[in-house]
């Protein structure tokens, strides 16, 4: 995965395409989280602070400014586990906050085009259906840069892999570790039990 990020990363800020490739295939390979990532919305600190409880359980965020971090309220395990934040620090969080600043405005998908949140949802087209969509694109957009990028082909690095893929190697990482603090973070960025990692998703 680091020779990937490597190979990404020399064409990161060369265009939006390039910039957005590198940056989903480092949040797969350093949150587990599921394909709720396709359906972050960009918003500022000061406006998320003003949101009432249940938009923020309706839809997800990232959260962007000085501090980050991903609000989770619409995801597979919400009714088990509730809101989950998860910080972005370092250099992942200079480059999203980099990102949403050329790309990016106020309320828009992060990485996928589609009708904005809010007021601006179609009349047809319901916070679900939206979500649904940009969830599907994201994992279509993770397997195909893994599997026919050309810059990773050069390089005999191209494998067919899902987002649920890198969650699974994170947690067998941890596993292989015998790393159960670790193992606990990774469960509950992901929203699930450790004994759900152990069972089902550590390969």
């Amino acid at each position: 995965l680091n020779k990937i990020l490597e190979i990404l990363l020399q064409d990161y800020g060369k265009s939006k395409k390039a910039s957005k490739e590198y940056l989903l295939i480092k949040i797969c390979s350093t949150f587990p989280f599921r394909n709720e990532t396709g359906t972050v919305e960009r918003i500022s600190l000061e406006n998320y602070q003003m949101l009432d409880d249940e938009t923020k359980k309706e839809r997800n965020f990232l959260v962007t400014g000085f501090k980050m971090y991903f609000s989770f309220g619409r995801y597979k395990t919400a009714g088990n586990y509730g809101l989950r934040l998860i910080e972005v620090q370092g250099d992942l969080k200079d480059k999203l906050n980099e990102y949403c600043e050329k790309y990016r405005k106020e309320g828009e998908f992060i990485f996928f085009d589609g009708c904005r949140s809010g007021a601006d949802y179609k009349d047809d087209a319901t916070i679900e259906s939206v979500q649904k969509k940009q969830m599907n694109n994201y994992t279509k957009y993770i397997s195909r840069i893994l599997e026919t990028d050309k810059r990773l082909i050069e390089a005999g690095l191209n494998f067919k892999a899902s987002p649920n893929d890198f969650a699974k190697l994170l947690e067998k990482e941890a596993l292989e570790m015998r790393d159960s603090h670790q193992l606990k973070k990774l469960a509950d960025q992901r929203g699930h039990q450790v004994k759900t990692a152990i069972q089902h998703y550590a390969i």
